[in-house]
């Protein structure tokens, strides 16, 4: 009589977050039977499901909103929802999500009685774009149609309004040098919400 005893290594899986930010919650459900069911990680963290039974395991990350999901790979070359792991492996999966991004526009021009419709672009204006939340401050100039623009901003979804601040140049006013902006995302310099900037120039009585 002969008795065979068989033995099948266990195998180990880990997610790991990467996150252009911390402080962020990013939520995630398994398949599989792996336990825990759901998770939460933020950037650095990782989830470890150790000495599980050789088999195919998923896991599946929310997305939060003002995000997206950059990559999701395993280094086993598995994607994270369907991962075959054999006896004895030890896969990683990793998330990458990045802030989404949009432009804000700007337009100025100045009144004019000789220009046509008694407005006239105005160039070399200098305005500060600034956000408490992501610490922007960025200043910029308007070019000779008037034009200025700040691309590559974080969604206010995700940080709240802009504030943009003209410094109104000598010999104007403006009743309203300060305004709030929203940043939409996968705004580009082209396709942003512009927001307008009228000076009315100062008049001397002699």
């Amino acid at each position: 009589v002969t008795c065979t005893f068989t033995n099948v290594a266990r195998a180990n899986l880990h997610i790991v977050k990467v996150a252009e930010r911390g402080g962020v919650n990013f939520d995630f459900t398994t398949t599989g039977g792996l336990t825990p069911a759901t998770f939460t990680l933020q950037n650095g963290g990782q989830q470890d499901f150790l000495t599980l039974v050789p088999g195919t395991y998923g896991t599946a990350e929310t997305v939060p909103d003002g995000w997206d999901l950059e990559s999701a790979t395993c280094d086993n070359g598995d994607d994270p929802d369907a991962v075959t792991l054999g006896p004895g492996d030890d896969v990683t999966c990793t998330y990458t999500n990045v802030i989404e991004r949009g432009a804000l526009s700007i337009h100025k021009s100045a009144k004019h009685a000789a220009a046509p419709g008694g407005t006239k672009n105005h160039s070399g204006v200098t305005f500060t774009v600034t956000n408490a939340t992501n610490g922007t401050s960025a200043v910029v100039q308007t070019d000779a149609a008037g034009n200025a623009c700040v691309a590559d901003l974080p969604v206010s979804l995700l940080d709240g309004d802009y504030t943009i601040t003209e410094t109104v140049p000598a010999g104007y006013v403006n009743a309203e040098p300060v305004q709030t902006y929203t940043v939409v995302e996968d705004t580009t310099c082209g396709s942003a919400m512009v927001a307008s900037f009228v000076n009315i120039p100062l008049t001397n009585i002699t």
